[in-house]
């Protein structure tokens, strides 16, 4: 499973390193995945998700605007890339770092509620994520448009 994120540290917090062991993926049968290394992650077979990630990729562009300054998540490095893999990075309020996170999930990529875990110092910030089946996409689609378009009426120009 390939999650593309974006991390920063809100005003006021301290720099924070984050480690490669600070992640883990939750999966909807309960099992909780480790961040691999990237020796693992170069074990699999990862060309295919790397290939449609280039095709369909989503912007991550909505930090806040304290962080004014890039920096790559560096867990991992594409296959062709010569960037090098490290196993920490330096999160601060002023930087917005983006990256890929890989994980191997034994038995293929399951439908339902997944979480991915990002372990702090002092608190676990879990993200919820759900990977859809047809039906579900459907009906949310269906809605989602519905949804759009009353927002576009409730803020319409009088």
């Amino acid at each position: 499973m390939l999650l593309e994120i974006g991390v920063t540290l809100r005003k006021g917090v301290p720099d924070y390193k984050l480690t490669r062991d600070a992640l883990s993926l939750n999966t909807p049968d309960g099992k909780t995945l480790p961040l691999p290394s990237s020796i693992e992650m170069r074990a699999g077979s990862i060309q295919a998700v790397q290939n449609r990630a280039k095709v369909h990729h989503d912007t991550i562009n909505y930090f806040p605007p304290g962080a004014t300054a890039a920096c790559r998540i560096g867990f991992f490095s594409d296959l062709e890339n010569r960037a090098a893999a490290w196993d920490t990075v330096e999160l601060s309020p002023s930087r917005g770092c983006l990256g890929r996170l890989y994980f191997h999930v034994p038995g293929g990529i399951q439908y339902g509620q997944h979480w991915l875990n990002l372990k702090f110092e002092k608190t676990l910030i879990r993200v919820p994520f759900r990977i859809l089946t047809a039906e579900e996409e459907k009906l949310l689609s269906k809605n989602f448009k519905a949804i759009s378009k009353q927002v576009e009426e409730a803020f319409k120009q009088k």
